[in-house]
């Protein structure tokens, strides 16, 4: 709700608004302050505290003014509170022009002399370049429309919907594996109604075989019937190169299994991380989109960025540049045929990352 104080800016001030800003607009100019009152920009300890509270007021405003509810009613409270006093003049009165004309006098002078103290003081109390961070702000915010609310819900839903299927997809094939791995140990075939593991597109996954021990024969594989080879599809043929001596290798979809890996609790759990890699006369091209779940700071949650660079051997690093100016440096690491280790760090955030580094072992979907 606004102060009693005259001195003090309404909530569109303090956000670089006009009164009549759109949602949009108050939520890129929110973005745009939280960008440059985040205490990690700052070194000093005294000015991480300073942004650190007024990051608070902001998100208290923000609140406010982000919900139709209760910017109708701060409106409602901010006219009727600082509206025009209604004078009342009585012109049967008897009133003496001396000294009314004396009092009018002194309450001018009084009245200019309040209005030199006041511009004495915000201007000396104001930095010099705030004028220009609210323009620069301001123009931002016109410049970058953001879509819809619901595109977003959208976007979030479909995230989501990757997620709880990525997950639903990796516990199926780690089950299959262990039963597959189960049955090998034991010296049998695969049991006759067992399942092979497959991946979303019906390609049979690869399954790690555990050696028998050195005094024991395993048993041998029965053939494959007609039915089964209609189910399960041809046999994979096994991998003739050695890994990372074909750049090749780095291509395809690959996607994070949350239930292969969340247990650094120093991380941001993400909610998925996709990277699609092409090949092309050795030269790789990715681009890698994700994003975290992120409820202790007011920083953007998505990380997107495009990379190119020539894959030598098993590990390679090269630059990346992401949305609104960011850039930094990802590596990446082939750990097994359908396994990529990516990470990743930003030189520069640019106007819309909040995250600096991230780290997380990918899957490749088989097709």
């Amino acid at each position: 709700m606004p102060s009693n104080r005259a001195a003090d800016i309404s909530y569109y001030e303090e956000l670089g608004v006009e009164n009549d800003a759109s949602p949009s607009e108050i939520h890129d100019s929110f973005r745009a302050l939280v960008r440059l009152l985040h205490p990690d920009r700052h070194v000093d300890s005294h000015l991480k505290l300073i942004a650190e509270r007024q990051l608070r007021r902001i998100n208290r405003i923000y609140a406010v003014l982000s919900d139709p509810e209760k910017r109708r009613s701060y409106d409602a409270s901010y006219e009727e509170e600082y509206a025009a006093p209604t004078i009342v003049f009585n012109p049967a009165s008897n009133i003496d022009p001396k000294r009314f004309l004396t009092q009018f006098l002194w309450i001018g002078a009084a009245v200019i002399l309040a209005g030199i103290c006041i511009w004495f003081f915000v201007d000396g109390s104001e930095s010099p370049g705030s004028d220009r961070i609210a323009g620069l702000a301001r123009t931002q915010a016109l410049q970058s429309p953001r879509p819809p609310i619901d595109a977003l819900q959208i976007e979030a839903l479909l995230s989501d919907l990757r997620t709880a299927r990525s997950e639903r997809d990796a516990a199926r094939y780690e089950v299959l594996r262990l039963r597959a791995l189960l049955e090998l140990r034991n010296n049998r075939g695969p049991a006759s109604n067992s399942t092979v593991p497959r991946s979303l597109s019906g390609a049979p996954a690869p399954v790690a075989i555990a050696e028998p021990a050195p005094d024991v024969r395993p048993a041998p594989v029965p053939p494959r019937s007609a039915f089964s080879m209609a189910v399960a599809g041809p046999p994979r043929p096994a991998p003739t190169k050695p890994l990372g001596s074909d750049p090749h290798q780095f291509a395809g979809f690959w996607f994070f299994a949350p239930t292969l890996e969340r247990n650094n609790k120093n991380l941001y759990p993400p909610q998925f991380i996709e990277a699609v890699l092409t090949e092309k006369n050795g030269q790789i091209h990715g681009k890698y989109r994700s994003r975290y779940e992120i409820v202790d700071r007011a920083i953007s949650p998505d990380v997107n960025f495009e990379f190119t660079g020539m894959a030598t051997g098993t590990t390679w690093a090269t630059l990346w540049t992401g949305f609104g100016g960011a850039r930094g440096q990802v590596t990446l690491s082939l750990t097994g045929e359908n396994s990529l280790k990516l990470d990743w760090t930003a030189s520069d955030l640019g106007s819309s990352q909040g995250l600096t580094s991230g780290t997380a072992t990918l899957t490749r979907r088989i097709e």
